[in-house]
Formats: C-alpha cells, sequence, structure tokens
C-alpha cells in the first residue's frame, strides 16, 4: 500500500486520490492464478514460492472490498468533520418577505425565479461547496442549518411571509416545519418533495402547497412529447392540465390508503384507468371549435 502512494506520488496523483489509488491497485487479479500455475508447471518456480504467492493473491481479493468500505467510510467521516467544522454564516436580514430554504438543483431555479419577479429571498444552504460555488456566481447565500432556531430567527422568520422549502431531504424538510409551527404559526409554507411517499409524509404535517419535484418537468416532456408524434399543440395542453387536474384530486384519495399497501395498489390502479380513459376519450373527441379558438389567441403557433 505505501509502495502505491509513493508510486500514485511519481505519476501526480492527486493527493486526496492516492489511497484510492492505492487501494484500487492493491488487489491482484484472477490472471495470476493462472501465470503462476503455468510458471509452476513449466519449472520457472518452485512449489514452495507458487503457492505462497497464490495465497497472497487470494487474500488481496478478499480484503480489497472490505478496505473500499473502510476507505469510502473515512473519505465521509472526513467530509462530515470538514462540514461540521464550518461555522454558520452570519446573518443579519430584516423585512424580507421570503425565506429560501435550500439552495440546490431545484432551489437555485426557483431562486433565479424570484429574483428576477422582484422578490428578493433570503437564501439559507446547509452545502458548504454549494455555497462557496453560487456566491461566485454573484448569488448572496448563507452556509448554516436552516433547522437551528436561532439561525431562522437571524434569517427574519418573525416578519417573514413565507417560507419555500426545496430541501430533498424529507426528515430536515419535516424538522424544520414542525419548528416553523411551534415558533412561527404565522409563516406560510410552501414546500417541495422528492416523491410521492415524500408528499404524504408532508399532508400529514397539513401542509397545503406541496409540489413533487419532477411532477412539472414530467407534465413539460409529456406535451413536447406528444407534439413531437404530431398531437396539435393546443390538445397536448389541454392533456397536460387534465392530468395535472385528476392527479391533484387523486392524491388526498390515495393518502387515505397509503399505510395499506394492498388497497392503497388497487385504488391508485383504479384511479390510473380512470384517468386513462377520460384523456384517451378527450384525445379521440373533436375539439374544432376549441382548437378555433386557440389558433386566434395564438396566431403564432
Amino acid at each position: 500500500m505505501a509502495d502505491l502512494i509513493v508510486v500514485g506520488k511519481l505519476f501526480k496523483v492527486v493527493k486526496k486520490d492516492r489511497a484510492l489509488f492505492a487501494v484500487a491497485l492493491a488487489q491482484g487479479g484472477e490472471f495470476a492464478f493462472v501465470l503462476f500455475q503455468f510458471a509452476k508447471v513449466n519449472g520457472v518456480l518452485g512449489a514452495d514460492t507458487v503457492e505462497p504467492l497464490i495465497s497472497a493473491v487470494a487474500i488481496s481479493m478478499f480484503l480489497t472490498p472490505l478496505m473500499f468500505m473502510a476507505y469510502e467510510k473515512r473519505a465521509i467521516s472526513k467530509d462530515d468533520t470538514q462540514i461540521n467544522a464550518r461555522e454558520a454564516d452570519i446573518i443579519s436580514h430584516s423585512g424580507h418577505e421570503v425565506i429560501l430554504a435550500g439552495f440546490g438543483r431545484l432551489g437555485t431555479d426557483l431562486g433565479r425565479f424570484l429574483i428576477s419577479a422582484g422578490v428578493k429571498p433570503v437564501i439559507i444552504d446547509h452545502d458548504a461547496t454549494n455555497v462557496d460555488v453560487l456566491r461566485k456566481l454573484g448569488y448572496e447565500v448563507y452556509y448554516g442549518d436552516i433547522t437551528r432556531l436561532d439561525l431562522l430567527e437571524a434569517a427574519g422568520a418573525k416578519e417573514a411571509k413565507l417560507l419555500v422549502i426545496t430541501i430533498g431531504d424529507i426528515t430536515k424538510s419535516t424538522m424544520l416545519i414542525e419548528l416553523v409551527k411551534k415558533h412561527y404559526p404565522h409563516l406560510k409554507i410552501v414546500v417541495n418533495a422528492h416523491d410521492r411517499h415524500a408528499c404524504f409524509k408532508l399532508m400529514e404535517l397539513n401542509i397545503d402547497h406541496i409540489r413533487r419535484e419532477t411532477f412539472g418537468s414530467a407534465l413539460a416532456l409529456g406535451q413536447d412529447a406528444l407534439q413531437q408524434l404530431g398531437v396539435d399543440p393546443y390538445e397536448a395542453y389541454r392533456l397536460a392540465r387534465i392530468f395535472r387536474k385528476k392527479d391533484g384530486e387523486m392524491m388526498p384519495e390515495l393518502y387515505q390508503w397509503h399505510c395499506e399497501e394492498e388497497h392503497y395498489i388497487s385504488h391508485y390502479q383504479q384511479k390510473h384507468a380512470e384517468l386513462e380513459t377520460l384523456m384517451t376519450r378527450d384525445l379521440l373527441a373533436d375539439n374544432d371549435e376549441l382548437d378555433k379558438a386557440w389558433t386566434a389567441k395564438n396566431p403564432a403557433l
């Protein structure tokens, strides 16, 4: 291992990757068994030499997965230590109407939208690397754990009107919502859910404004796909609206059964079949008059 780390240094492997380089190359390969056996049969090496070599290769193959696990655990622990060692930024903002918790892939686009619309939120993110990168791009982002009451207070929760949560971790989102409901009940909450099950967990907290993370993109892509298949743009738009409306109506009903798998699956299948029938019937319907109205309103299409 030490020799491989030296080799990594000679070949200018980045310092932080040298341990991984050594672990990856420490294992012997299956071809060694063939090579050593060939050497033994042809008298190149004696049996007393070949057998320890074969044992060494076998042991290295057995230990390598364990070494990878140890390396990964050490790397994660080191990253966590570095993150925890960084203190939260000092926030001295007041008078802002919106607090945006989370500025990752979803939060960044949302933040850009709000800022472009004239709403400047107080933005807080718990990913130190992400915060540093976004600051270089010109965003005013603060590092810290928004589930801390003192940080929430410093962000202006008393004066703010709205908390927008785009944190991917449902546990963190739940902690934040419970904290806000206890200490700042006046704050309205809008939150994203990673998937349907996360949505159900948020519904348990009586949150009304929940958006599934990829739902809007899925509908937009669906519209594009239908249009590429020759469906009229207006009809593709209508189908997307029908799907959105019916899915929204279906969620509270599915929520009632989300803890009972058999009933949930049965109800889901029933509702999906009804939605498929409705959309198919709409697609086949004669929408000439509606198409004319749509074209008149949107002559560029």
